[in-house]
């Protein structure tokens, strides 16, 4: 189709060399330019998804309190109070006779305690310090109470509320007469 003269012809025609180099730093630098731009954009891009998710991964999830005894979590099933836990104390005739019941409690957040029979001594696990008593008390942190009542001739029934932003947790303190024995439980929960 072509001779070989158009054919050398053709090869001849070049540009001046320094418009050639123009064009090859043009087309070097574009691709430059571009991969620049991309990857500023998708840093920029996972800087703000990073900033975006440390309130959901930064926080610490809520704990709810934690109520045990002699080292079992008190749940809705009984748990039986042995001798060790209670205090019960010798009385004269003309005084009446008290039953304590000893629980251990970690409250992450502030938290009010209140009790319908009886009254409570709230004491610091970690330092010994007594840090409440009476009928209501407020207590953070890993926490000893020692929740006193008088000791009822028939079956009788104490509730221990903690309330921790709004959640309530109810125990309930069981005697049984005829066993001459103590319970306690945990009634289900509820949402203020």
């Amino acid at each position: 189709m072509f001779d070989q003269k158009q054919t050398d012809a053709f090869r001849s025609i070049t540009a001046p060399e320094e418009l050639r180099e123009r064009v090859l730093a043009m087309e070097q630098k574009k691709p430059r330019n571009s991969r620049r731009i991309i990857m500023g954009i998708s840093s920029a891009a996972a800087c703000l998804l990073i900033l975006a998710a440390i309130p959901f991964f930064g926080r610490t999830p809520q704990k709810n309190p934690v109520f045990s005894v002699n080292g079992t979590t008190i749940a809705e099933d009984e748990i039986l109070l042995s001798d060790e836990n209670s205090g019960v104390m010798t009385a004269s005739a003309r005084t009446v006779q008290k039953y304590t019941a000893v629980i251990s409690a970690e409250f992450p957040t502030d938290t009010t305690l209140a009790v319908s029979d009886g009254n409570m001594e709230l004491t610091s696990i970690d330092s010994s310090e007594i840090i409440g008593s009476g009928e209501e008390c407020k207590a953070k942190g890993n926490v000893l109470i020692r929740w006193t009542v008088d000791i009822p001739t028939e079956n009788a029934q104490y509730y221990l509320t903690a309330d921790t932003d709004g959640k309530e947790k109810t125990f309930r303190l069981y005697y049984d007469s005829a066993s001459n024995l103590w319970y306690i439980s945990q009634t289900a929960d509820k949402t203020n």
